[in-house]
């Protein structure tokens, strides 16, 4: 029950299928724009209601521990600092070049947007609902 970035819940066995599987989501950097943007509004949306695919938890499963990261995004010094640097060297795309550096700055960039829309959705929302 969340806006964006469904996560399927399983409660059967799962199994691995041999091949590779392209995940072509953006036609343009217009397209991946637009959709960033609008991804970054249900997450800010999200977050003002806290809304989470399961209940985050820090010594949960692998999904809750990402759930209580994404929980607790905003509290960490230096965060989107460590964001690029995760994208940049964990992630690999320092691997690409260029193309890498770019691709690692507009994932960093993203994050900071939902920062500021959900600032901004909470203003509104505390403007509305706060007076007598």
């Amino acid at each position: 029950d969340v806006l964006v970035n469904e996560h399927p819940i399983i409660s059967g066995e799962l199994n691995v299928i041999d091949g590779l599987m392209e995940h072509l989501d953006s036609k343009n950097l217009f397209d991946w724009l637009t959709k960033q943007n609008k991804y970054s509004d249900f997450e800010a949306q999200n977050r003002l209601n806290k809304a989470f695919a399961v209940k985050p938890k820090l010594f949960g499963n692998n999904f809750e521990r990402r759930m209580f990261i994404k929980s607790k995004f905003h509290l960490i010094p230096f965060r989107y600092v460590f964001t690029f640097l995760i994208n940049y060297f964990y992630k690999g795309s320092f691997k690409s070049g260029r193309i890498g550096l770019i691709w690692a700055l507009m994932r960093t960039f993203v994050f900071y947007l939902r920062e500021i829309k959900y600032l901004e959705k909470k203003i509104i929302y505390e403007a509305n609902n706060t007076r007598p």
